[in-house]
């Protein structure tokens, strides 16, 4: 058993989890550091309890100093037994510390709702806006969101893309996904001029979206995240918030549900389980009526 102190374990499994898509590699950074603040030394990974991190995880607090979400609190629950899974395997510490801590679960009785069952797609008017300010913007710009808005790609796995990987016959390659399984998705009809016309513009083999200060590298997902902060400037959700990146690619799926096939959507959507999918399905029951409607008067006619 090698002992060892938290910090410098944390950069061991951050190493070894080289192979994963930067957005997940950043999550997992982000919660592993908040850990290792959390104590007023950097202890030896030996003094860590099941207790200690049963009190961190129950006084995790938003920035207004209010108990985190279960969803979030859950995150660093997940982050946080991944690294003490390995440091078993590795055999760093020899007691498994997760073994009796259970996750948080939702209490209704707060309005509390389970990890995972919120949607947050972005509304019609929502989108018409952030199109029309995308105008305002580079071609570059205008590809890359539209990108992700109508084909559902994350953005870890757009900004991977190659200009090789965009196909003679409208169809995409997305070699970088979350599973490592690679998979097509299509150009839509609003995106093919633009993107025809923006890869006119770049050197061939090279990054679909490359990093204007080093041409051999893609474009960040800090540099994306910008860039969409300044594009949906002045739209919020209904709480106040700002609109993310990532609901592009939950409006992607709730406007085709319903009218795509739930298998054929997984599919696009690159999800390894088809529950994952079928929450969508909850989020738009209008779509939903449509397609029974539609089935309903071609069958009984």
């Amino acid at each position: 058993m090698l002992n060892i102190k938290l910090s410098l374990a944390v950069n061991n499994f951050l190493e070894y989890l080289e192979n994963l898509d930067a957005d997940t590699k950043r999550a997992y950074t982000l919660d592993l550091n908040a850990f290792i603040l959390n104590f007023e030394e950097d202890i030896s990974i030996n003094q860590i309890s099941t207790n200690h991190l049963k009190i961190y995880l129950n006084n995790l607090k938003t920035k207004d100093n209010k108990r985190v979400s279960v969803s979030t609190q859950n995150r660093h629950y997940a982050t946080l037994k991944r690294f003490f899974d390995w440091l078993k395997k590795e055999n760093y510490i020899q007691e498994n510390l997760f073994e009796n801590l259970k996750r948080r679960r939702p209490n209704k009785d707060l309005g509390e709702v389970p990890s995972g069952s919120i949607i947050r797609s972005l509304t019609q008017d929502q989108i018409e806006q952030l199109l029309q300010n995308l105008k305002e913007f580079e071609l570059r710009e205008q590809v890359l969101f539209l990108l992700i808005y109508t084909t559902g790609l994350r953005i870890s796995e757009a900004l991977k893309l190659k200009i090789e990987d965009i196909q003679e016959d409208g169809s995409i390659l997305v070699r970088s996904t979350k599973g490592n399984k690679p998979r097509k998705t299509f150009v839509g009809k609003i995106l093919k001029p633009l993107l025809k016309k923006y890869i006119s513009k770049l050197e061939k083999n090279s990054w679909l979206f490359p990093s204007i200060k080093l041409s051999a590298e893609s474009m960040s997902y800090g540099r994306a995240r910008q860039l969409f902060t300044k594009i949906s400037q002045g739209i919020k959700n209904y709480d106040g918030s700002k609109i993310t990146i990532h609901q592009l690619r939950h409006t992607f799926a709730t406007e085709r549900v319903g009218y795509i096939d739930s298998i054929l959507l997984m599919d696009l959507m690159g999800h390894s389980d088809i529950r994952t999918t079928l929450r969508y399905a909850k989020a738009d029951v209008k779509a939903i009526k449509n397609a029974f409607d539609v089935f309903d008067q071609r069958k009984f006619r």
